[in-house]
């Protein structure tokens, strides 16, 4: 894909350098990438949620948190868990809870779990439940798997 770059025109080519900047990211954790992720980031979604995640991991924290609230400002649903995350880390629940409520509402089944997660430390357990529920009927691995295990528990218990 690298080597088509220069054939490509307009958004066609800054779509594709976001892809290529996410691969180099994500696969070679390639802090080249950067380039290309800002280049690339308002054309690919994910490119712009790998920038603030490159960000954060070269100790430019401030700067990936910025990165994720202006792609959440934007309408960025791959910014919206990471920002979520960090908030939720930093003591913020209530912002927390509500964008990972957003980025559900707009189809990340990730935020889901981290809700039932963020519940769960809460004590509020019937709603991380419901939400756990969620989360794995909308596809989320974590979230099944931890059901699944809960149901194996639940079908030894009186076992013995």
């Amino acid at each position: 894909m690298t080597e088509a770059l220069p054939t490509l025109e307009s958004e066609d080519r800054l779509y594709a350098v976001g892809v290529v900047g996410c691969w180099r990211w994500h696969f070679f954790t390639d802090e080249g990438a950067e380039t290309q992720l800002r280049e690339g980031m308002r054309y690919y979604d994910s490119a712009w949620a790998s920038l603030g995640h490159l960000l954060v991991a070269t100790d430019r924290a401030d700067q990936g948190h910025r990165t994720f609230v202006d792609g959440v400002a934007a309408g960025n649903l791959m910014c919206m868990l990471p920002l979520a995350n960090r908030l939720a880390e930093q003591g913020d629940r209530d912002a927390a809870e509500q964008l990972y409520r957003r980025a559900f509402q707009l189809g990340d089944a990730y935020s889901a779990w981290n809700l039932s997660l963020l519940f769960e430390r809460e004590g509020r357990e019937e709603e991380a439940a419901s939400w756990l529920w969620k989360a794995a009927q909308a596809g989320d691995e974590d979230a099944v798997r931890a059901l699944a295990e809960d149901s194996e528990v639940d079908d030894t218990d009186g076992v013995g």
